[in-house]
């Protein structure tokens, strides 16, 4: 299951045919991330990239709560500091998983400005 649920990832949640029951394992959680995408998550309407995504409500941004699972904070323990259902935590979890590098890129431009 670990080899399966790694060859999905690194090909960004493409389905890969031969792996059965996981395929379909596969599509039905993609299809429920996107329904949590869809609810939790918004851009900026003002034509920003990706990294710019925000959680809704609260409008927390997914690069600042993606550097707190980084280092170690519970996801629950940020669902309450923030005020959102656990929903949105899994959701941010999500986009990040389809715009890593982007996301990435965000947060080391914010490190790199407080240790400049």
């Amino acid at each position: 299951m670990l080899v399966a649920t790694l060859v999905f990832l690194i090909l960004g949640g493409r389905v890969i045919p031969g792996y059965g029951k996981r395929g379909v394992d596969v599509v039905q959680q993609r299809n429920g991330d996107e329904e949590l995408i869809a609810q939790y998550i918004v851009l900026p309407a003002s034509g920003a990239g990706v990294e710019r995504a925000r959680l809704v409500p609260g409008g927390a941004s997914i690069w600042s709560l993606i550097t707190r699972l980084q280092h170690g904070d519970a996801e629950a323990v940020l669902a309450r500091e923030y005020d959102v259902p656990l929903d949105a935590i899994h959701a941010a979890r999500a986009y990040y998983a389809r715009h890593q590098v982007e996301i990435d890129a965000q947060i080391a431009l914010v490190n790199a400005a407080f240790t400049n």
